[in-house]
């Protein structure tokens, strides 16, 4: 777009029906899910046996299973709330 273009990003806050959106803020808190989901993404591949198979590696300790599945829920619940809020689902 061109410069002075009605189409720019801007930190406004507006009302639509019974929510009020802040766009800034709604652009940090997607940030900050997306980074400390691709943190915790991190130990989610490492501990998956696909990927251990795939690259012919094995980490299994007590409890690793439950790891893995509490991780991806947290990921799960965690970054993808706005969409969840979305879908009207959380």
């Amino acid at each position: 777009m061109g410069k002075g273009s009605d189409h720019e990003v801007e930190a406004t806050t507006h009302t639509t029906g019974k929510h009020e959106y802040n766009h800034a803020a709604m652009v940090e808190e997607f940030k900050r899910k997306f980074i400390v989901s691709l943190i915790l993404t991190v130990p989610i591949i490492v501990l998956s046996p696909g990927i251990q198979e795939f690259f012919g590696y094995g980490i299994v300790f007590q409890g690793s299973s439950i790891l893995l599945w509490v991780l991806s829920m947290i990921v799960y619940r965690y970054g993808g709330s706005p969409f969840l809020r979305g879908l009207k689902i959380f």
